[in-house]
């Protein structure tokens, strides 16, 4: 009887081993792969940046572009917009096809046809 349970032991003590083999093969396999997981998620994080980068340099381009647009319509329409904050501030109105204005040489209350341009 001790002879079979020498034997037992042993084959229970050898289950034991290769179990153990076994969870030591698979935890390097495990750390293995996750290592492989751990640097494909840095690759994508440094794509994910750059493209970042040139999405935030892209609209800072866009954002010049649109800006000096802007800034040549601003500037193309600024003398007439002087010009008609000028009249606005001016006493003139439409009296029938003209427009009549009170100009200051004259007396306080008369106003004043304004001459057309002619045609060049």
């Amino acid at each position: 009887m001790n002879e079979n349970l020498k034997q037992s032991l042993q084959e229970y003590w050898q289950q034991i081993e290769q179990a153990n083999r076994q969870l030591v093969q698979q935890a390097t396999e495990v750390r293995t792969q996750l290592g492989e997981i751990t640097a494909a998620n840095k690759k994508l994080l440094f794509k994910a940046q750059i493209l970042a980068v040139v999405a935030l340099i892209l609209s800072c381009c866009a954002l010049a572009g649109i800006t000096m647009y802007y800034k040549k319509i601003v500037d193309k329409y600024k003398p007439d917009a002087e010009l008609t904050r000028l009249i606005n501030a001016a006493d003139i109105y439409k009296c029938d096809d003209n427009l009549c204005a009170s100009v200051s040489k004259e007396k306080r209350g008369k106003y004043h046809i304004i001459k057309k341009r002619h045609a060049q």
